[in-house]
This record gives structure tokens, sequence and C-alpha cells, in this order.
């Protein structure tokens, strides 16, 4: 008999705990709360943790774009918030034989409470990608996720931890006062980075191994030997000498740095603040600056050049003053003008090089019409010599 209850007693205690994993076909199950809101509802430790819980909706191709609530948000001078969080990943989707293809998935970490707002997202198969921001809808200013007007996506679906949430889809004309919020919180991976483009053999590294320069970036395309390229802080056994305890950027090929439309190339060194002139400035209109910002000649430099040769190309040069044709000034029109100008005539005047500068080809070729014209003058001076010293050998006779 004894035997008998024991058998009994141990197959109740099977049937029960296989009844405590048997779960309805149909209908939401909760585990520490009686009105589960998803598939599966966990509450431990005061925490809401729902499984695939369906967000109602769908996103409209029609607007400028659509957004979906998250949670309201502290605003200035308001009173102090409960706590509203979204920790998980919300997904929708779009695809069949009949329609577009669209896969859309974003991994949030929001939150308001007290008097604050922090947050941030990682999206994935959308482009452009998604945007948080804050925006008012029904007079409530909320956090929210953007979605990028395309084809319409639906069967919206959030797995995490949820407090205070909103979970509904609106349109861009329910909304006003819609601004990026600023994520100032950080998504960090405490190990070296590597993302690589299969496709392309394209690589992305972040790493070093001396944690004292923790701020190297490598890239390189596998395709194409010896393609590196650096920017960081080098370590005490960087390759090159000259570069070590320094930041660098540094290429193994041909290095192009442009600024797309209207922008400028801005090199500046010195900083001690929030602003600085710029070392040196490669203009959208090709003009190149040293020690100006706003260069107005092709070089333009605020300062002094040093240089071992200087060669200037030119398109005339002074030799017309050899050619038969030239009109030789005559002495006497010369001094008047010095006279009258204190200048020698073709020469810029003090003012004019004041005001204007010089141009050192021109100055060089007006030098070379002066010696040349004064080679003139001598060569004239020498045959009247040479004249009067026959006539006076003539008339010693």
């Amino acid at each position: 008999m004894k035997s008998t209850l024991v058998t009994l007693l141990c197959l109740f205690v099977s049937a029960i705990a296989t009844a405590q994993n048997t779960f309805p076909a149909t209908g939401n199950v909760g585990i520490g709360t009686t009105s589960p809101t998803s598939r599966l509802q966990v509450v431990d430790n005061g925490r809401n943790y729902y499984v695939n819980r369906g967000i109602p909706g769908a996103t409209d191709d029609n607007v400028s774009e659509n957004y979906i609530l998250l949670h309201p948000v502290y605003v200035a001078g308001a009173s102090f918030m409960p706590d509203c969080h979204v920790m998980g990943k919300i997904s929708a989707i779009r695809g069949s034989a009949a329609s577009y293809n669209r896969k859309w998935t974003v991994e949030v970490n929001t939150a308001s409470a007290y008097n604050s707002n922090i947050g941030n997202i990682i999206s994935y198969n959308d482009s452009p990608v998604p945007k948080l921001v804050t925006l008012i809808y029904d007079s409530i200013t909320y956090l929210a996720v953007s979605i990028t007007k395309a084809a319409t996506v639906t069967s919206f679906s959030f797995t995490g931890w949820a407090q205070n949430e909103s979970f509904k889809i609106v349109k861009a004309a329910e909304v006003s006062d819609v601004k990026i919020f600023n994520a100032s919180t950080e998504i960090g991976i405490q190990a070296p980075v590597g993302i690589r483009n299969v496709a392309s053999n394209n690589v992305l590294t972040l790493a070093a191994n001396d944690t004292s320069y923790s701020n190297f970036l490598f890239m390189t395309h596998t395709g194409f030997p010896q393609s590196m390229f650096y920017i960081g802080t080098t370590n005490s056994s960087y390759i090159v000498p000259a570069q070590r305890n320094a930041s660098l950027i540094e290429s193994y090929r041909d290095l192009h740095i442009g600024a797309a439309n209207s922008g400028n190339i801005i090199f500046e060194n010195g900083r001690n603040g929030t602003a600085i002139n710029s070392s040196m400035v490669i203009a959208n209109n090709k003009n190149v600056g040293i020690g100006i910002d706003n260069p107005t000649y092709k070089l333009t430099v605020n300062g002094t050049i040093g240089a071992r040769r200087v060669k200037v190309t030119q398109e005339t040069w002074a030799d017309y003053v050899f050619h038969p044709n030239y009109q030789l000034p005559s002495l006497a029109s010369v001094e008047q003008f010095i006279k009258t100008n204190k200048h020698l005539p073709d020469i810029p005047s003090e003012k004019e090089v004041t005001e204007k500068g010089i141009d050192l080809g021109e100055i060089n070729k007006l030098y070379l019409q002066k010696i040349e014209e004064l080679t003139l003058y001598i060569i004239d001076l020498q045959k009247q010599i040479n004249a009067l010293k026959e006539n006076a050998a003539t008339q010693a006779k």
C-alpha cells in the first residue's frame, strides 16, 4: 500500500511539472504577471521583459517620414519624471514575391527619468540610417526613431526591457518640433575592432598593442598590396622613426584629401581653446594661403619665404631694347622725368609698390630693360669719347 502511494505521488508531481511547461496555443503568456501584453512577458525585479511584442501599425510611403514613439522625455522646467525606458531591439519587415524587399532593425537604449534624457541607437538594413529624435505629438514631447520614406514596412516587433513605453507609429504631419537628439552616451567595445566587407576586401581595424597608444585607426584593401592607411598616435616602435610619439595620417599609396562643392581644405595647429586662425588653406578656387584664411592669389603667404632658388617663367623679356626700331630715350628726357616723378621711367613708384606690391618676373624684366638702356648709353658715350680722341690726335699733327 505504501509503495502504491509513493508511485501515485510521483506521477502527480510529474504531471504538475509537465503542466508548468505547457503553454496555450493562442493568447499571451505571462511570468510574474497576470496580464501579459506580448506573446511572452516576464516580470522580475520590478522590470518588464517582452519577447516578440507586436507594435500595431505600418509606415506610410506617401509621407516624408514616419516615426516610432519610444517614450515621453523630460522637458526643462517640467516636473521630475518617473522612469521611462526602452532597451532592446525593434524590427519591421516587408517582402514577398509581389512586394519590395525591405528589412528595418534598430537596437534601442534610451531612458528618461528624474530631470534628464539619455540614449543611443544602432541601426541595420536601412539607408539613410534611422535617427534618434525628440518631437511633439499630441502636446507631449517624446523620444522617437525616424523611419526613412521608402516601401511600407509593417509587422513591427519589440524584444527587450521597457517601462512606460509608447510604441506608436506616427506620420511627419502628425508631429512638430522634430530635433536630432544629442546622443552623448558612448557605445563601447573593449577589444580590437575589425570591420570587413567580404565582397570588396575592404578592411577597417581599430586596435593597438600598446595601451598607451590606443587610438590607432588602420584601413586597408587586401586586393591591393601596400594600400595601408593609418590615423592615430604612434608608439615608440612605429616604423618611421621621425614620427614616433606623434599623431599622424599616413598612406602607403597616393593620399587624396578633398572637399566637395564649395568647401576648403584647412590645416591648423597651435589650438588653445575654441578658435584659431588656419596655418594653411587650400581654397575651393585652387588658391593656397599660408598664414592667411582667404588667399586671393594662387599662392598667398603672410610672412617671409626662404628658398634656395626661385624660378619665374616670363612671356616676354627686355631684349627688345636691342632691336633696331627701339626708341632709346634721351638722357635729357630721363633727367626731366626723374626731376618730375622722383623715380625712373617704367619703374613703379614707392606708392605703387606699397599699395600693390610687385610682380617679381615683371620687375626683373624692367630692371633688365634699364640695364640694357644703360649699356646702350655707355656704348654711345664710348663712341663719343673715341671720336674726341681721334679728333684731338688729328689736331695734334
